[in-house]
């Protein structure tokens, strides 16, 4: 088991993404759309 360090996004460590997220993930949506996640540009939870 890996670690993971306490903060943001610390509950994510392993998580499923089904359901809504993932049908966002895959489906392209509007122009300019943020989807959930960490990315070196933003950051931006459910």
């Amino acid at each position: 088991m890996t670690s993971c360090s306490a903060g943001v996004g610390a509950s994510w460590h392993g998580a499923f993404v089904g359901g809504e997220l993932l049908v966002r993930a895959v489906t392209r949506g509007p122009a300019g759309e943020r989807l959930p996640g960490n990315f070196p540009e933003y950051q931006l939870l459910p």
